[in-house]
């Protein structure tokens, strides 16, 4: 949970603002169980730029606090020099904050704000889903290797139920807070979990229910590009090198089921999921399916290496152009892992299958 706060943050705020009146703001900070040390108080922002330092101070004998001027309501980061950090939003002019540094949890960090104790109930609802959908992912997995496939698609159905009911847990939350920042931070997560198409729903909802406010008018300005290609269009075709330095052609794949797997060898959670991507290629690719793999990657010695770590069989591609990639820009990725299902037509059927879900709409249409 210490990094869950930041990972996708880069993409969506900046200075987020609600109608508080311009002026400051002022922390008051208690840590407990910490030696003497600088504390900074950062802003947050989405411009890929590093949290911006407005203020500092030096803590002693737990106490600390920070002032900065805010115009807006916004996001911001503690950052201690010796101890773990923590997120807030100024919504108010007076903050107190408190927590324990022996807490590796960060359950005992509490912020006297509504905004502040939504910001924390959704991170440890969200980061409580995600364990368990972690661990009914390794089951089904652990499940498929033993080759039990009556208990094998029991323990898919329960990994689809539950994410299902995370997705509406995600919306909910978004549609229900009262605060423009949390539904910008909760919005951040619904852009991998989501999809794009449904990110740009939901903010077109929140422009309706905050109007005026600025980070909310900002990120639709972002957003305003041309929407990535939707279920039913024919993907858009693009032809980049494959491993030997051949150029390879998506339309040439026509008239099997295609997954387009968008993935670098320098993103974790990619590597992560590559088992399950192998998996179920091991289990289509006799069906009429094969896996078109689009790396990010920079370097070709990092790619080529990946590859044969992870036993990729599939054809590769990538122009190694990094965030650059013609095909990422064509299909509008905001983040990786990200996959496309083809039928065989050259339509997009689904989009974001992670996990179980891959075999799970894989056995549908090959049935």
């Amino acid at each position: 949970m210490k990094n869950i706060f930041f990972i996708l943050l880069t993409f969506f705020l900046v200075a987020c603002g609600s109608k508080q009146k311009e002026g400051t703001f002022t922390l008051h900070g208690t840590l407990k169980n910490a030696p003497d040390q600088n504390v900074f108080l950062e802003q947050i922002t989405f411009n890929q730029q590093p949290p911006q330092i407005i203020d500092t101070a030096e803590m002693k004998n737990g106490k600390f606090e920070l002032t900065t001027i805010a115009p807006e309501e916004g996001l911001y980061r503690i950052r201690f020099e010796k101890n773990a950090g923590y997120i807030f939003i100024n919504d108010k002019p007076e903050i107190s904050f408190s927590a324990d540094a022996h807490d590796s949890t960060l359950m005992s960090a509490r912020f006297n704000t509504q905004a502040n104790v939504s910001l924390s109930n959704f991170i440890m609802a969200l980061d409580s889903m995600h364990t368990i959908l972690i661990g009914q992912d390794r089951n089904v997995r652990e499940l498929q290797q033993s080759g039990n496939d009556s208990m094998t698609g029991a323990a898919m159905r329960q990994f689809e139920q539950t994410n299902i009911g995370y997705k509406k847990f995600l919306r909910t939350y978004i549609d229900t807070t009262k605060s423009p920042v949390v539904a910008l931070f909760a919005l951040s997560y619904a852009t991998q979990d989501l999809g794009m198409d449904t990110v740009r729903q939901l903010l077109a909802s929140l422009s309706t229910k905050f109007p005026g406010s600025t980070p909310i008018a900002d990120v639709g300005k972002q957003l305003e590009e041309p929407a990535s290609p939707s279920l039913g269009q024919v993907a858009p075709d693009f032809t980049l090198p494959d491993t030997s330095g051949n150029s390879f052609t998506l339309s040439s794949l026509r008239g099997k089921y295609v997954l387009i797997d968008f993935w670098a060898s320098w993103c974790g959670p990619c590597r992560e999921e590559n088992p399950n991507v192998v998996a179920a290629y091991q289990k289509f690719k006799n069906k009429n399916f094969t896996i078109l793999g689009v790396s990010l990657d920079k370097s070709k010695e990092a790619w080529l290496k990946a590859i044969k770590d992870d036993s990729l069989e599939w054809k590769q591609v990538s122009d190694l152009k990094f965030w650059n990639s013609g095909p990422a820009a064509l299909y509008d990725v905001q983040g990786i892992p990200y996959n496309v299902l083809l039928d065989p037509e050259g339509k997009i059927v689904a989009t974001e299958l992670r996990g179980p879900a891959l075999q799970s709409k894989l056995s549908q249409l090959l049935q």
